[in-house]
Order: C-alpha cells, then structure tokens, then sequence
C-alpha cells in the first residue's frame, strides 16, 4: 500500500510529524492539538507552504509582512508556513533589515 503525498513529496507520516509537532505545543491545550490535527488532514497546511511558496517565488525575497500584503494572506499564516518551507529545503532565512510594511526589522526569506 503506497502511502499519501502531499506536493513537496512528503508521505503522510512525515507530513503529520513536520505539522502537528510544529503547530502545538506539548503544554498547549488540547484544542490546539485538534486545531493542528485538522489542519493537516483537511490538507489545509500543505495548500497554505504552496500558496505561500508560490507567492514568494513570486515577489522575491521579502519578509513575511510584505509576503502577506502581496499575497492578500495572513502575516500569521506567512509566518508560520516559511519555517515549514525552510525545514523541507524549499526556502531559507536571509539578512535581517526593515520591513516595507511594519517599519520594523524583520527576517528576508527567498526560495533556494
């Protein structure tokens, strides 16, 4: 029996350590941990490291706010799904320097 993959190629198993592990805490409450377990199986996840992917191969390196403003998503979606991106090799972490949007200073992602 051939396990599920999502897009990037990751079998289900791996899928659920690289989400669920990652989107809650041990000392958060369980409805964190049913958040996180939805998200995976609905598919939610994978859909948001490929909207986001996509709209970062798009606009360049940028920082999450300004990700988030080109891409009409949420900056806390963004943020959450680059680190994600980063693990499996399809994003890295640049240079800090002061976000077009925030005004503060903020990581530069691009693609690899």
């Amino acid at each position: 029996m051939q396990r599920e993959r999502d897009l990037f190629g990751w079998d289900r198993e791996h899928d659920d350590d690289l989400d669920i592990k990652k989107m809650s805490r041990r000392t958060d409450p369980v409805t964190s941990h049913e958040a996180a377990t939805e998200l995976v199986d609905s598919g939610g996840a994978a859909k948001q490291r490929t909207k986001t992917l996509n709209a970062l191969r798009t606009l360049g390196p940028c920082t999450s706010a300004e990700l988030a403003q080109s891409a009409h998503m949420d900056r806390y979606v963004i943020a959450r799904r680059l680190p994600d991106l980063a693990r499996i090799g399809l994003a890295s972490r640049g240079q800090r320097r002061k976000c077009r949007v925030t005004g503060r200073t903020a990581i530069v992602w691009s693609t690899i």
